[in-house]
């Protein structure tokens, strides 16, 4: 990004439990005037949850909806596949929070306020002020010029910065410079109050989907809605797109666009549609063809499942069947007891960009703590980490080999991981004890990976 001209001084200002908690704490402001083809949204009725989650309706046009406000879920650390940035137990634990910053920020409340304050952002918001900015700019006959060269014909004044905003945007989105700022915190703020309870995931995304659409066609790429947000954010701020807040945006932007499965992978041209209509039904039939097909979704918060199918003989511990990306299986014995255990871990490489190093971090301090635990009499053997082509995917793994004197017993103990998609890393661990002088199903050779990670769709 090229910056011109003279600079501001920096405003150090304190970074609010908003910022920390993922809720905007910028108010709305305005003006008269709701600008061409204006979009607004309705709240009617009492709330009521819906009856499908974000993972049961995924589909690009809500990726397209996580990825309009990345900068912004980004910088406050949470997740980006998210509506609203918050999945799993962070839901509950942040809403209290995320209400308070609603009220604070945003005088949000209750569903009635929802309406009013996300219409009035969408009518007003910044971009009138910054339209007041760009008729001044006109009748001083700067708008020709360069920033650089505008800046030098303006007096050194406490609006100095908020001119050199506007121009910058006016240079490269015309009339629209700052638009992008007040769409992506509407969605924003849909999604916060989605994550409060004051609105159900349908109605969000209902509401979400004309402000998406208004967005989508008043840029032509992805980076058209980010800068305008940047612009915007500046503007607001009355500092330079190089000082210090927005200058940290500006690097959260150019950190999304680098990063592992980045937000802004799904096409900007997609075409934007209700995907979640009759969600519930489809929850169910996607449930029910799974089962009869013999997959089990191993999920990775709400957003993100990646699937897998077993033979027979691994029975699937559906009693506890988790939504934090944990699933188990077991092969039984004649007696009843398990001889072989198996789970599965998935995790998001857009939100854990080193979860394969991790993960062989932790398969080599199980080698070294079970090296240092090896009793009198008992045997240990490791394959070291090794990789094994199963079908399109390379499985990266270790495994153990024990003999245990005391129980009478040969063990087997495996670490693997590979990356599915280049978006998520499906772990698994392996454990299975034999008596001695039987044979175990797994071997060294990694063989079993190759049933393990054998039939998997996403």
């Amino acid at each position: 990004m090229k910056q011109s001209g003279r600079g501001i001084r920096v405003k150090m200002i304190s970074v609010t439990a908003a910022a920390v908690l993922g809720v905007s704490a910028l108010g709305a402001c305005g003006s008269s005037g709701s600008g061409e083809n204006a979009v607004s949204v309705e709240v009617e009725g009492k709330y009521k949850a819906s009856d499908f989650e974000q993972l049961d309706i995924s589909s690009d046009t809500t990726k397209w909806i996580c990825a309009a406000y990345a900068i912004y879920t980004k910088y406050n650390d949470k997740s980006l596949s998210a509506i609203g940035g918050l999945e799993g137990d962070d839901r509950e634990w942040y809403r209290d929070s995320i209400k308070e910053e609603l009220s604070g920020g945003w005088g949000i409340k209750g569903r009635k306020d929802v309406e009013r304050v996300v219409n009035k952002l969408l009518a007003k918001g910044h971009k009138e002020e910054y339209a007041k900015t760009i008729q001044e700019l006109k009748k001083k006959k700067l708008l020709d010029l360069s920033t650089e060269e505008a800046m030098a014909n303006l007096p050194d004044d406490e609006d100095l910065s908020r001119y050199q905003v506007a121009h910058e945007a006016y240079q490269k989105y015309g009339e629209h410079g700052i638009d992008g700022w007040d769409y992506c915190r509407a969605l924003q703020i849909l999604g916060d109050c989605y994550q409060a309870e004051y609105i159900n995931l349908e109605e969000c995304l209902d509401m979400s989907l004309p402000i998406a659409e208004k967005l989508q066609s008043t840029y032509e790429s992805w980076e058209g809605v980010a800068e305008s947000y940047l612009y915007g954010f500046s503007f607001w701020k009355e500092e330079l797109p190089d000082d210090y807040e927005s200058q940290e945006r500006w690097d959260t932007y150019e950190e999304l666009k680098t990063m592992q499965a980045s937000p802004y992978e799904v096409d900007y041209n997609t075409k934007l549609e209700n995907t979640w209509k009759d969600g519930a039904e489809k929850k169910k039939a996607a449930a029910e063809q799974d089962k009869k097909e013999g997959y089990v979704p191993v999920k990775c918060g709400e957003s993100s499942v990646v699937k897998v199918r077993l033979p027979e003989e691994y029975v699937w511990d559906s009693e506890n069947e988790s939504d934090i990306g944990t699933e188990r299986f077991s092969i039984y014995n004649d007696m009843g007891f398990s001889d072989v255990d198996i789970s599965y871990n998935l995790e998001s490489l857009r939100e854990n960009p080193n979860a394969a190093e991790s993960a062989e971090e932790w398969a080599l301090l199980q080698e070294e703590s079970a090296k240092e635990n090896v009793k009198e009499g008992d045997t240990q053997e490791s394959s070291g980490i090794q990789t094994r082509q199963v079908g399109e995917f390379e499985v990266h793994y270790l495994i153990q080999k024990k003999t245990d004197a005391e129980y009478q017993q040969l063990r087997l103990k495996g670490e693997a991981w590979a990356e599915i998609d280049g978006k998520y890393l499906l772990k698994c661990e392996y454990r299975e004890s034999v008596e001695l002088g039987q044979e175990t199903r797994g071997s060294m050779d990694g063989s079993m990976w190759d049933t393990l990670y054998g039939d998997i769709k996403w």
